[in-house]
């Protein structure tokens, strides 16, 4: 997997989001074995899940005569394709037999393994995880099949607009460092690959003295460090390459590019050449990035977006990678304001170099740092991450020490300085991704025939009764394939909890003719991916393939739909798998929180059970139960199908015809629950080995498509949306009292859950427990402002737009207002509806669904603190 997300280059804004050093409640301890192997180990007594991951120091921009072939990452791929004592798949199998997770990324500056296990199956993982960087194989075979599904990775990265700008960027701002070609590499040299050129480059980086191995969970060190030396201390050290990279040059003169592609938005990049992560402007110029591009409440999104509308979106990020970086502001338009966004930035840059930044603004980012170091505490994963990341970049497993310290040392003249010496104009590199001349307006001639019209999507009714809904969106080749089927958690016996998730999961684990690996592997190997699972209401089904692939999307829905296996031994697998997933959610505050919360909220209705079961229920689970569960709910009337992307329609309904139409009708019928109405307020306290508290005010929500629903979506903006919100700035700008703050409505098919939560300290639990009250109250006896209601209705519509730009998330969206009832095209009401919502139907919702003398309240607290007065 490439890391195509900024932390591949992005170490410093990284690190804002990762714990301090010292893991939790236990010891940290680095060792150095002979072989030059640096062993990290963070013990986390608490945590139920133990993290390895095995950073090896090499990345895209160490390839040497390789460059721009992508050789770092398909050696990575091929570690995963067998050893001399594992053959093909026998990895992936053997991390989920052992109740884990496998993956691994490659970046431009290291690769990465990671493997995460319950603990009492660290011995098992570290040994997986050796096997794997010791000793691969390259069979040849394999070579050449994983060499054809990272050409088709290579498509689907050249599909996906952000990708190709980020690339794009990339190309333009350096001119001489390898950071400028693409982790995955150019298909004409990938092509040319050997397999002695990727044994020749895995022998010479994959050696003991170039790598960190990176351990942290429910361990004990003096436990740990004999497995590890029994592993790899005959692991022999030898030299590897020297990172001698030729530097970038300093750019005395504006650049810019332009990139055309099939879309209707503009895309703008504004990128200054930045700083390596050494550097000392490291601290100043995150901290200044943060303040003009993080946050609704931030500079440019205030300007930019909420003042005068020039883009739809802002962002901006300090990349500092091991060598010079890059200082980005990055913005989506849909009108050509490029002009106008260009020199409005600049002013406000010039601004900055001449005033800096207000109190009130430094003062806010390091808050946000402080609190946001909090969140990577809870997860092995995430405490050895940062140590194995830091090791490799500093040298200093404990940087973030002192990167925290040097944050809280940021002054205005810091600010100053750093803008007046990286932002400068001759600096500048201004790329464009601009609608290319076929795609624009709302017609495309990608394809031979004549106009392609950009369709809406619409439904038929196949002979059978399942219900078959059709986009045509020929931009791209990709397809994306959707299907509900009604039943889920609110059909499950009750004495038979965690029945339906155990379905789900199951579900894709095998099918008549295929199994499970033959499954995963046939759509992988064509860059697809396929996923099935359970909900509350239905089974659903995700598909996403290349459009020349669609026949293969469908066999395999028709077999999922038809003809599921179950097999035993899957069943005993994924048994484990939630049994592993119960233990590991007692490690999370929040996940622990919401689950007390949902109990408390809900005497009757299903909202209240526990998807994942209990262990002695599912225990007596037998596969003969989950094949009936599944089977009761297969009617051709009971399904929906979306098939979304560059296809041809009367096509698709043929082969969906042939290929679903022996499904029998039969009406299956949905157990609605009338749950009782709160009649008083309802309390419960937690108990957790945390350092944090967590408070969270449960309500009952409106049902699905009602006004109600929309007037609850506005007014929970209204009071809790990220730094804008009439809570959050309350609570945590004004009081400061809360490490995070926010809400949500989920509207159901019988009712709703509505949330307010804050993650705090126990001795501000009682103060935020009364500031919630108070902002709620207050908004039902005085309502909310025009501003209020207009900033949130702006936020809604942008964020449903947001979300309905995938393919598959179209599909999702779609498929799901058909199966409730309200129809294929109700996403052209949305905006309608949210601007609908007046002053007086946000404060009656306020009234009617958020009275605190109705409200279940959850306190989780330190286990070292005392009971809080309720």
């Amino acid at each position: 997997m490439i890391r195509f997300i900024k932390t591949l280059v992005v170490v410093a804004v990284w690190l804002v989001f990762i714990p301090a050093a010292q893991a939790a409640e236990g010891r940290f301890s680095r060792y150095v074995l002979d072989n030059g192997l640096t062993v990290l180990i963070n013990e986390m007594p608490s945590s139920a899940m133990t993290a390895v991951y095995a950073w090896v120091k090499t990345g895209s921009a160490n390839e040497g005569k390789y460059v721009g072939s992508g050789i770092t990452h398909f050696v990575e791929h091929m570690l995963f394709k067998g050893t001399k004592r594992r053959g093909p798949g026998v990895i992936a199998d053997g991390a989920r037999a052992m109740g884990g997770s496998i993956n691994a990324s490659t970046s431009h500056d290291f690769t990465a393994f990671y493997l995460s296990v319950p603990r009492i199956n660290l011995s098992a993982g570290l040994d997986l995880i050796a096997d794997m960087v010791r000793n691969a194989v390259f069979d040849p075979g394999e070579v050449e099949r994983e060499r054809a599904v990272i050409q088709k990775e290579m498509k689907m990265v050249n599909d996906r607009p952000e990708r190709k700008l980020d690339n794009a960027v990339s190309a333009a701002v350096y001119l001489t460092h390898p950071y400028r070609h693409p982790v995955i590499g150019y298909p004409q040299i990938f092509n040319a690959l050997t397999r002695d050129q990727l044994l020749e480059y895995y022998s010479a980086y994959y050696a003991p003295n170039n790598m960190i191995l990176s351990i942290a969970g429910g361990i004990k060190a003096e436990e740990v460090l004999p497995i590890v030396n029994k592993l790899f201390a005959d692991f022999p050290a030898r030299s590897t390459p020297v990172r001698l990279l030729p530097p970038e040059v300093q750019q005395i003169t504006p650049r810019s590019a332009t990139v055309e592609y099939p879309t209707e938005l503009i895309r703008l990049v504004i990128a200054y050449q930045g700083m390596p992560l050494s550097d000392r402007d490291l601290l100043a110029g995150d901290v200044l990035s943060m303040s003009l591009g993080s946050g609704q409440s931030s500079r440019f999104n205030q300007e930019l977006y909420e003042k005068q509308r020039l883009v739809e979106a802002v962002s901006v990020g300090n990349e500092t990678p091991l060598d010079r970086g890059k200082f980005e502001i990055a913005c989506l338009l849909n009108k050509d304001n490029v002009s106008a966004v260009l020199l409005k930035t600049q002013a406000m840059i010039e601004s900055v170099k001449a005033f800096g930044l207000k109190t009130a603004e430094l003062e806010k980012v390091k808050r946000i740092v402080m609190a946001q170091n909090i969140y990577g505490r809870e997860t092995a994963e995430g405490v050895a991450e940062r140590a194995a990341m830091e090791e490799a970049f500093t040298g200093d497993a404990r940087f973030s020490e002192k990167y925290l310290e040097g944050v809280r040392a940021v002054t205005n003249e810091d600010i100053k300085r750093v803008a007046a010496k990286y932002l400068v104009p001759a600096s500048r590199t201004v790329v464009v991704m601009r609608p290319s001349a076929d795609s624009a307006g709302q017609t495309l001639s990608a394809k031979p025939g004549g106009e392609i019209k950009l369709d809406e999507p619409q439904l038929f009714t196949l002979a059978n009764g399942i219900k078959l809904i059709v986009k045509r969106e020929p931009s791209l080749p990709l397809v994306s394939v959707r299907a509900y089927i009604k039943g889920g958690l609110r059909e499950e016996p009750l004495a038979k909890s965690g029945l339906a998730e155990l379905t789900g999961r199951v579900w894709s684990r095998g099918v008549k003719g295929k199994t499970a690996e033959q499954l995963m592997r046939e759509m992988e190997e064509r860059a697809g991916s396929l996923s099935a699972g359970v909900g509350l209401d239905s089974f659903v089904v995700a598909i996403d393939v290349l459009a020349e692939d669609i026949p293969l999307a469908f066999t395999d829905l028709a077999l999922l739909i038809k003809d599921p296996v179950f097999p035993e031994v899957e069943i005993v697998k994924q048994k484990q798998d939630m049994l592993t997933a119960l233990q590991a959610r007692k490690d999370s505050i929040a996940q622990t929180s919401f689950r007390a919360l949902y109990e408390t909220l809900f005497t009757e209705h299903p909202l209240r059970r526990d998807p994942l079961g209990t262990p002695e229920a599912l225990a007596r689970i037998t596969r003969a139960e989950v094949v009936a569960f599944y089977k009761k709910f297969v009617s051709s009337r009971n399904i929906i199908v979306a098939v979304y992307g560059d296809i041809d329609v009367e096509k698709v309904k043929s082969e969906l015809t042939s290929s679903l139409g022996g499904i029998k009708p039969a009406i299956v019928p949905t157990t609605l629950v009338n749950e009782p109405p709160v009649a008083e307020a309802r309390f419960k306290e937690l108990l957790m080995d945390k350092e944090q508290a967590f408070v969270a005010y449960g309500f009952h929500g409106a049902r699905i498509g009602t006004p109600e629903k929309y007037a609850l979506e506005v007014a929970v903006n209204a009071l809790s949306s990220s730094l804008s919100g009439r809570m959050f700035k309350r609570i945590r700008d004004e009081l400061g009292k809360a490490y995070a703050l926010s809400g949500f409505c989920s509207p159901g098919a019988d009712i709703g859950a509505c949330a307010f939560y804050v993650l705090t300290t126990s001795e501000n639990v009682p103060k935020v427990r009364s500031l919630i009250e108070e902002e709620l109250k207050k908004a039902a006896d005085q309502g909310f402002s025009e501003k209020e209601l207009a900033d949130a209705r702006i936020y809604l519509k942008s964020d449903f737009a947001r979300d309905s730009q995938a393919l598959g998330s179209q599909a999702s969206r779609d498929i799901a207002s058909e199966f409730y009832g309200l129809g294929v095209k109700a996403y052209q009401l949305y905006d309608g509806r949210i601007d609908a919502v007046t002053a007086e139907a946000a404060q009656k919702a306020v009234k009617d669904f958020f009275d605190i003398k109705k409200a279940a309240v959850v306190v989780t607290l330190p286990s070292s603190a005392e009971k809080i007065n309720r």
